[in-house]
């Protein structure tokens, strides 16, 4: 999508799935039913911003909306932060 637009161009598209993933932005898990629910991924929290501010739709922010920028990026984090514990709650521990 041009909006989300990925800094360096489509080349980085695994790079930013990677991002994503350590970041938190985008936990990996999965679900068996019979087996249960298995968070996958961990999440640096640190690296949030940065993933957010590769992506043009982010990036935007410092110039349509400058004043409350921070306070959205980090309304932003909080809710990642939330999601991803109420999945570390749901999920089981590996064997």
């Amino acid at each position: 999508c041009i909006s989300h637009g990925i800094e360096g161009g489509m080349e980085n598209t695994i790079e930013m799935q990677k991002l994503a993933v350590a970041s938190g932005y985008f936990p990996l898990f999965r679900y068996h039913p019979e087996e249960g629910f298995y968070l996958d991924s961990k999440a640096d929290f640190d690296l949030y911003e940065e993933f957010l501010m590769k992506q043009n739709r982010y990036a935007m922010l410092k110039v349509v909306n400058p004043i409350e920028m921070n306070e959205l990026l980090q309304k932003n984090k909080d809710y990642a932060i939330k999601t991803y514990n109420y999945y570390k709650s749901l999920a089981k521990e590996e064997n």
